[in-house]
């Protein structure tokens, strides 16, 4: 079982090799976990969606990538090997997709591993050069969007959608 509690975690610049990063398969008990994480955190996402990932991970249509600290779930993303923008496919892109952390954890620097890490699967083993990814914009998100730019993500696309606005982005990837 997972651990959460809502304080805020921080750590100092050693413990960050505990962090691990594993490729998952969304188990039904990491599906649940997940879920009752991110239900306490304040999130809304329907389990519906864990599942969706689960049966899209089975099809080899998506890959998951799990954070934890020793054994805590600390966050997740995820690659979109067929992306939900038509033109990322025309164009061999692969879209990065649902990057999350637990609010506890936030503001500890874990983001810019995760993403990283995502990358470079993309670019290593899916022989990616550029990927992309979808920021829905809002109030409260303005961080995200400038994390996103500060790693080199630019815009390339605008969309709106009934009450939601989308910007797409896209990043050339240059690993060391």
């Amino acid at each position: 079982m997972m651990k959460n509690n809502n304080k805020n975690t921080s750590f100092n610049k050693n413990e960050i090799n505990k962090f691990t990063f594993i490729e998952s398969k969304l188990s039904n008990e990491e599906v649940i976990d997940i879920h009752d994480i991110m239900t306490n955190s304040g999130e809304v996402r329907p389990i519906g969606y864990l599942k969706l990932c689960q049966h899209e991970i089975k099809e080899s249509k998506r890959i998951v990538l799990i954070c934890r600290h020793n054994t805590e779930f600390v966050g997740m993303a995820h690659i979109l090997l067929i992306s939900e923008h038509t033109s990322f496919n025309d164009m061999g892109i692969i879209e990065l997709h649902d990057l999350w952390i637990n609010p506890k954890w936030r503001r500890n620097g874990i983001a810019l591993p995760l993403s990283r890490k995502l990358e470079e699967i993309c670019h290593q083993r899916l022989n990616v050069k550029k990927v992309g990814l979808a920021i829905q914009l809002y109030k409260n998100n303005e961080y995200i969007l400038r994390f996103y730019m500060k790693i080199g993500y630019k815009p390339i696309d605008l969309q709106l959608d009934g009450t939601n606005t989308v910007l797409w982005m896209t990043k050339e990837i240059e690993l060391c």
